[in-house]
């Protein structure tokens, strides 16, 4: 069984944020991907119930409303919140 590394706990909130980066679409589609693994790994356990997933991105490749598109068509656990920031492209 994989070891998973939790990117930021607040166990009195019952709470877990997970973060990924993407440069391209096809990088955010992959990291949509490791969320979804993400969210296998939680499903073990019950000390957690609130479950934000934070996508950062350069550009204007995708927005928030396409993440939230590819959350649905994962079926992701309701209990996920998939949040994305977007930052300059590099060079502005």
């Amino acid at each position: 069984m994989k070891l998973h590394r939790t990117d930021l706990a607040v166990p009195s909130l019952r709470t877990v944020v997970e973060f990924k980066f993407a440069r391209t679409l096809t990088t955010a589609k992959s990291c949509v991907d490791e969320f979804y693994s993400d969210m296998k790994a939680y499903t073990q356990t019950h000390q957690w119930a609130h479950f934000y997933a934070v996508l950062y991105i350069r550009g204007n490749f995708m927005t928030q409303v396409n993440l939230d598109q590819a959350f649905k068509e994962k079926n992701a656990d309701r209990n996920w919140t998939p949040i994305l920031l977007t930052g300059p492209v590099k060079g502005n």
